[in-house]
């Protein structure tokens, strides 16, 4: 990466009760006082990587280049998985090597496994808190512009861990298949079909495993009281929403449902 910007964001499932979030943003501050420091989330839940991996996905790029993205869902701390660095689309990322940096968006150029003695400034790395005492200390160098490899070993990008994250649909038969890829907060359900595809919708609407999906609307006020609809996602994925309430919760579905939507008329039939 040729510059850095100065900034690093942070994603993590520390919340904000304990003080975690807090002490790593100190140690960023201690070696990179001109460093600013962006919260993308503390929010995720507690150890799930996949939920951290889609905040990353979601944020990450539309920060400027040279951003330093550091993120912690660790729930293999203080064991075998590595602490890495990983440069893609013009940004480093910082974190745990168990899938969470694996679905942030461009191709990956380059990664190393991180050293903690090289990189830690407190007597001994804490064996439960290395996102204080490996993590932060190494995104905050690389946001002052030291080089990876002054405090990491280059690594082969293909033995990076990753995360699945199938974005395949098909259609046949004025049909489209796809399926829930993840559920937000709100409870919309985002799928793996293209949003382009709600142009070609019809009235008919579709299914999300078997249930039944009203035709697409253009926001979520024009979604009828008590029906869930297909909407346009803000990542140009087709998503399922309910108005003032969880789609997901509504039609009991999660990650991995069938999700259906009739292309043209008499399709599936």
């Amino acid at each position: 990466m040729d510059s850095v910007s100065g900034i690093v964001t942070l994603t993590t499932d520390f919340g904000t009760a304990d003080g975690y979030a807090g002490a790593v943003k100190g140690v960023i501050l201690s070696i990179a006082p001109d460093s600013r420091v962006v919260d993308l989330s503390h929010d995720v839940p507690a150890g799930d990587v996949a939920a951290g991996a889609w905040c990353l996905r979601v944020a990450a790029p539309t920060f400027p280049s040279g951003t330093v993205h550091l993120a912690v869902v660790d729930p293999g701390v203080g064991g075998g998985r590595r602490p890495v660095i990983v440069s893609r689309g013009g940004h480093l990322f910082v974190g745990p090597d168990n899938g969470l940096l694996s679905l942030a968006r461009g191709e990956v150029d380059a990664a190393w496994t991180i050293e903690p003695d090289r990189v830690r400034v407190r007597d001994r790395v804490a064996p439960t808190f290395h996102g204080r005492d490996v993590f932060a200390p190494a995104a905050a160098r690389l946001a002052s512009g030291a080089a990876a490899q002054d405090f990491a070993v280059r690594m082969q990008v293909s033995a990076l861990e990753s995360l699945p994250l199938d974005l395949g649909w098909s259609e046949e038969g004025g049909v489209a298949v796809g399926r829930v890829v993840h559920v937000d907060r709100f409870g919309n359900l985002v799928t793996s079909l293209p949003a382009d595809l709600l142009v070609r919708s019809c009235a008919a609407g579709g299914s999300a495993d078997g249930r039944p999906v009203l035709a697409a609307v253009a926001c979520y006020e024009a979604i009828p009281d008590g029906g869930v609809a297909f909407i346009e996602g803000s990542q140009g994925l087709v998503e399922i929403s309910l108005r003032d309430g969880s789609a997901a919760k509504s039609l009991g579905l999660g990650v991995g449902a069938e999700v259906k939507i009739i292309t043209s008329p008499g399709g599936g039939q």
